[in-house]
């Protein structure tokens, strides 16, 4: 015959075997899945928070570009030693730009799996375009297009994806580049 306490044994017994059961198949069964999710979400992340950190640093380096234009009044009443030191510091940021753009293809390349097709069309144009800025422009330029133009980019990719507007356009043509007015 069962007791009372037999049957409070028993069922402690299949309590703690069912418990154990469900915790084995959790950790051998789901928990690789889970875990191979994590790492998938994980690298999504890092790299549209690279692409975000490339386009963040390359918009200081336009702003650095932002200044006196040496064909100006202004700059060109300050000596000539230190309108040479102006444009050697805007050769060198322009150096650094082109840096810049060329981690920005490789942070856009690195995210295309993670990338909508919208925001490659624009990543990637936008990518070359920098570096060809960067390649050809003179010190004495008028670089606030370019500042717009990044502007507009990095504030669109800032947002939600789904709060982005479909009709950012940005015209990656060398030619719009304009000098300023005297």
């Amino acid at each position: 015959m069962v007791t009372k306490a037999d049957q409070l044994l028993l069922a402690a017994l299949v309590a703690a075997l069912t418990s154990a059961v469900v915790t084995l198949a959790v950790e051998w069964l789901a928990k690789p899945t889970l875990e191979a999710r994590k790492e998938r979400i994980l690298a999504k992340h890092r790299a549209r928070a690279n692409v975000k950190r490339c386009l963040g640093r390359t918009r200081e380096m336009v702003y650095i570009l932002l200044g006196p234009w040496p064909h100006t009044k202004a700059m060109q009443a300050t000596p000539l030693h230190v309108r040479t030191l102006y444009r050697k510091r805007i050769a060198a940021t322009l150096g650094e730009i082109s840096v810049c753009a060329d981690d920005l293809l490789a942070a856009v390349v690195d995210a295309l799996p993670h990338l909508s097709l919208r925001e490659r069309e624009i990543l990637l144009p936008f990518a070359g375009y920098l570096r060809a800025v960067a390649d050809t422009a003179e010190p004495d330029e008028n670089f606030s297009l370019l500042a717009e133009k990044i502007d507009l980019l990095t504030q669109w990719y800032e947002r939600p994806r789904w709060q982005r507007r479909k009709s950012l356009t940005i015209n990656p043509h060398p030619a719009s580049r304009t000098r300023p007015a005297d």
